[in-house]
């Protein structure tokens, strides 16, 4: 597939023709120029709440690898509903166009709660041409929302070209489609719920959620009309936006800047409907491969949508990681210049220095694999501490993108030490594990700042700990580089911990550590932090936070 950039002159207007009076009028619909709908915004619509009870928040798996000769019609039918709780139906009936009665509440939703949102007469309608007997004013409305959806999900930088590229890619596909139209509306509320942390959905949310699963519902009963870019969007838009996750309370660990990056923050609490994302393999099988998906963006979004559910659950990624640029690595090592490391070096002292000292290149396959994630995760540490200094770096804002999902989605693609044992193999090392699970939860504060949904840290933390206590090992046999890795490990468990019952057990484990190193001081822990993976602005703080602790016999 051709990762390639945009070019700069590429424009995502679409040429349409209507036939007004007789005459041909050419419409423009979404390009730079017109600045989509942002000339007609004139505010937004207050969140309305209808009675509705909210739906429980069961743990969803991804599931990969399906072998069919066509689309399933179980799946187009039954599945494509969720628990009645959610004010869907529950069964497709193609031919109900829907109860007088809601039609009344959606129509009076419309119209007594949407703000005055209108065009000025001299202006020309760009919303005339697509597929739905809307009110312009909710068209304008939703179409906004959508398209800052759309952007986010590539960069959230105002310098990005990439970013309204494939914004005006998609919403060029949703001329064109009905389903997609609707699909993507009702995902651009469900995005704006989340972020506003708003647990009961609108009429009008799920009103636009049903007729884009009846539509679509229709388009899949046949390969021929179901194997379009148009439905595989329209399928991703309802299958990553079933419901979504609350963010533990209390006290949390902090987090670099990165968790806006794509919306992590809010994609990440999102829950996924099980049976969307089946159809979703099944679609992309039927058009060859994620890689034969020809408009710039979809498959690389897909990928990442598939790389935060499997973090969720601290899984292997099931599909490969495909990017927007090329010239985001250089000779199989992310793009970063001499002169940005100069720049870092002063503040991130000497980054990874100590792995390089206790495996060098010697070691098992496994152990290899795991230092070159951490070589990219010191890398991509430097990027990050120069982007929160404000240092100016040409770099596209998209390379940013693919430099942060590159290295994560290697850090998670690493065999587990169970699996490695499955396959008959021994390490010898009994660090790997523990270090494996230490990274994750370093990029989890810095790389791939996932939101602390309920369960997740919970779970890191507690497989962190079983690994350590599983490890046997007798600290004070180690050499004092290995005992500062123990060090490293049991404080990044202890800082994803923050505010959990788990933190008391690595405390504790520090406590000892640092007396078999005879470490007194906070200025002797964090510079022997910073020759494994550190980056103070995001993690001295909490690492202060743990010394007082210690001192106190918290």
């Amino acid at each position: 597939m051709q990762n390639l950039l945009p070019d700069s002159k590429a424009t995502t207007s679409f040429d349409n023709r209507t036939s007004r009076g007789g005459h041909s009028q050419r419409v423009p619909i979404f390009n730079d120029e017109f600045q989509h709908a942002d000339l007609v915004i004139r505010g937004r619509p207050p969140n309305v709440q209808v009675d509705a009870s909210s739906a429980s928040l069961g743990s969803s798996s991804f599931h990969h690898g399906f072998s069919i000769d066509r689309v399933s019609s179980q799946w187009t039918r039954s599945t494509w509903s969720t628990a009645g709780q959610h004010g869907r139906i529950q069964e497709i009936d193609d031919e109900d166009e829907g109860e007088p009665e809601i039609k009344d509440e959606v129509e009076g939703q419309v119209h007594e709660v949407t703000p005055l949102i209108y065009l000025d007469e001299w202006q020309s309608d760009p919303f005339s041409a697509l597929p739905s007997d809307l009110p312009k004013h909710v068209l304008a409305e939703q179409m906004h929302q959508s398209k800052t959806c759309l952007l986010e999900m590539v960069t959230n930088r105002s310098a990005d070209s990439y970013g309204p590229h494939f914004a005006g890619n998609i919403l060029n596909l949703a001329v064109n489609n009905t389903t997609l139209l609707y699909a993507m509306m009702y995902a651009g509320m469900m995005f704006a719920r989340t972020a506003s942390n708003q647990t009961t959905p609108t009429v009008l949310e799920l009103q636009f959620g049903t007729r884009a699963i009846q539509m679509l519902s229709q388009q899949l009963r046949s390969p021929v009309t179901a194997a379009t870019e148009a439905n595989v969007w329209a399928v991703v838009a309802l299958g990553y936006c079933d419901n979504f996750i609350s963010l533990r309370p209390g006290r949390l660990p902090r987090q670099s800047f990165l968790k806006e990056l794509q919306s992590l923050h809010i994609y990440g609490r999102m829950t996924v409907n099980l049976a969307h994302i089946q159809g979703l393999n099944q679609l992309i099988q039927l058009l060859g491969g994620l890689d034969k998906i020809r408009t710039p963006g979809i498959a690389q979004v897909i990928s990442f949508a598939d790389l935060f559910e499997s973090t969720r659950y601290l899984l292997r990624p099931g599909l490969p990681c495909i990017f927007h640029t090329r010239t985001f690595i250089v000779n199989d090592r992310l793009s970063v210049s001499s002169q940005e490391r100069r720049w870092a070096e002063k503040a991130l002292g000497p980054l990874g220095s100590s792995f390089r000292e206790i495996w060098g290149t010697s070691s098992p396959l496994p152990v290899q694999k795991l230092c070159e994630v951490i070589r990219d995760a010191c890398d991509f540490t430097i990027v990050v501490e120069n982007y929160v200094e404000g240092r100016w770096v040409p770099r596209l804002p998209a390379e940013l993108t693919d430099q942060r999902n590159y290295v994560h989605h290697k850090l998670m693609s690493l065999d587990s030490e169970t699996e490695i044992a499955e396959r008959g193999e021994w390490l010898h090392d009994q660090h790997y594990e523990p270090c494996r699970l230490a990274c994750i939860a370093y990029s989890f504060l810095v790389i791939f700042p996932f939101p602390p949904i309920f369960g997740l840290f919970e779970r890191l933390g507690s497989r962190l700990q079983k690994s350590i206590m599983s490890s046997s090992l007798r600290l004070e046999e180690l050499g004092r580089t290995r005992k500062e890795l123990h060090l490293w490990i049991v404080v990044m468990g202890a800082i994803i911990c923050t505010g959990l019952p788990e933190r008391a057990f690595y405390i504790r484990e520090l406590s000892q550590t640092l007396k078999l190193l005879k470490v007194s001081s906070f200025d002797s822990l964090v510079r022997i932090l910073q020759t494994f993976l550190w980056h103070p602005k995001t993690s001295n703080y909490d690492a202060m936070d743990l010394w007082r602790a210690l001192k106190l016999d918290v």
